[in-house]
């Protein structure tokens, strides 16, 4: 896997939780495979995945209305909803999306 920044190969490491690449001269960082993201990303895709999850869990909705809601909000697929490859401004709108569903 390269570094979308420096085109240079990212190292593997294998963890408890997967394959984990990383490049050596920045902080993109990539899991299992997906997409290499950098810090801030990583940290909005943890942010908007709270958000989201606070929807179901408190009844608002079943998780599986929740995924189908947000994907129309999002204007995808379903099956192409995952936090884990969000973009940062992706993970923005979910967290918009919950706190709109909880102020509203």
């Amino acid at each position: 896997m390269k570094c979308p920044t420096h085109k240079t190969d990212m190292q593997a490491t294998d963890t408890k939780f997967g394959k984990r690449f990383a490049c050596s001269l920045c902080d993109m960082v990539s899991w299992n495979g997906n997409t290499p993201t950098d810090q801030k990303t990583r940290e909005a895709r943890m942010e908007a995945h709270e958000a989201f999850d606070a929807i179901w869990k408190t009844g608002i909705m079943s998780r599986a209305k929740a995924y189908r809601v947000l994907a129309g909000e999002m204007m995808r697929p379903r099956a192409e909803v995952h936090m884990a490859q969000f973009s940062y401004d992706e993970c923005q709108a979910v967290i918009r999306f919950a706190e709109e569903l909880f102020d509203g």
